[in-house]
């Protein structure tokens, strides 16, 4: 735990300060190492500074290191698949979101990106059960309610 938070420390000192001042943070991002250099915590880290600065492969590339050093992590799966729709990879962004949902079947997170997800590929059916599902484990969250009115229409 305190190696993992050591590391981490680091890379915002060392990596992420420099952009803290920049005035145009999608072009101060500039990768630091390869994603098989890092650990998972590091790599989702680095992966939400690349999708904001506006680096989406190198957002996706990190966030897939990140699954792949740890299986378990539904997160990472879940922030993949944000990057495949980005790129416009509908496909590999549902395969992403399955990963994710058999990590962590009850995320109303993931549950309605599959929606929206699903509703993208033309399927309204499957979209529709879906949101209802995310509605279910999350019934206070307007995105929710949001995207079972889109499957609906």
């Amino acid at each position: 735990m305190l190696k993992s938070r050591l590391a981490l420390c680091l890379v915002c000192l060392f990596v992420l300060a420099p952009f803290a001042n920049a005035r145009n943070p999608a072009r101060a991002y500039q990768p630091v190492t390869t994603p098989e250099e890092w650990d998972a915590d590091i790599a989702m880290r680095l992966g939400e500074h690349a999708y904001l600065g506006g680096d989406v492969p190198a957002a996706l590339a990190a966030f897939q290191s990140a699954a792949s050093k740890d299986p378990r992590r539904a997160e990472a799966h879940w922030r993949a698949s944000h990057c495949l729709v980005v790129l416009d990879r509908i496909p590999e962004a549902l395969l992403a979101l399955e990963r994710a949902r058999a990590r962590a079947p009850r995320d109303p997170r993931i549950l309605n990106t599959l929606a929206v997800v699903q509703m993208k590929s033309g399927n309204v059916r499957s979209a529709t059960e879906s949101a209802r599902r995310a509605v279910r484990q999350a019934p206070r969250v307007a995105d929710v309610w949001d995207t079972l009115g889109w499957a609906y229409l």
